[in-house]
């Protein structure tokens, strides 16, 4: 998935911006395929392990939603880092972001994502504790969890559709000078 930087704007950055923006736009595809990738597996997980007996189930889908937990919020300050330099880069100004069409996909790519970690946070902060042996009801918090997940990677895929857009626009901040 990285490699993926090099046929984009950020290999076509030159002198040594080229190289903070090839590093930026590494570190930003690498989480975004940890983030997504790791979503697809934990739902399917979630779909397997509804099927075993409810507390062994409990248990485990509190272990892996843990577990996840980690690696999403590592995906998310690295997307939030990576993705201000990238714009930085590629955008240049506040102004850029709405008044260029490159600036507006942008904007609507930054909207996806707030949407993602309105899901991402009432997974991690509500519905995983929730999953443990000795709550309530760790049944209906595991279809809740895997259902925002599954919402979570359709937008998640919104925002791969709009970076495909974004990788045929001129970057804003040559529409700018």
């Amino acid at each position: 998935m990285a490699l993926i930087a090099w046929t984009g704007h950020a290999g076509s950055t030159p002198h040594i911006l080229g190289y903070v923006h090839l590093v930026a736009d590494v570190l930003h595809l690498s989480a975004a395929a940890a983030w997504i990738g790791g979503l697809v597996s934990l739902v399917l997980l979630f779909a397997a392990i509804a099927k075993i007996p409810a507390s062994p189930r409990a248990a485990l889908a509190h272990d892996a939603a843990s577990r996840f937990s980690t690696l999403g919020m590592l995906s998310v300050a690295i997307l939030v880092l990576s993705g201000i330099v990238n714009a930085w880069i590629l955008v240049g100004s506040f102004e850029g972001l709405f008044v260029t069409e490159y600036g507006q996909l942008l904007t609507l790519k930054i909207l996806i994502f707030a949407c993602m970690l309105a899901f991402s946070a009432v997974n991690r902060f509500s519905l995983t504790p929730r999953l443990a042996p000795s709550s309530d009801d760790p049944g209906a918090a595991l279809r809740q969890i895997k259902r925002n997940s599954t919402i979570e990677i359709a937008l998640g895929l919104a925002v791969f559709a709009v970076v495909g857009m974004l990788g045929t626009q001129h970057p804003a901040i040559h529409l700018l000078k």
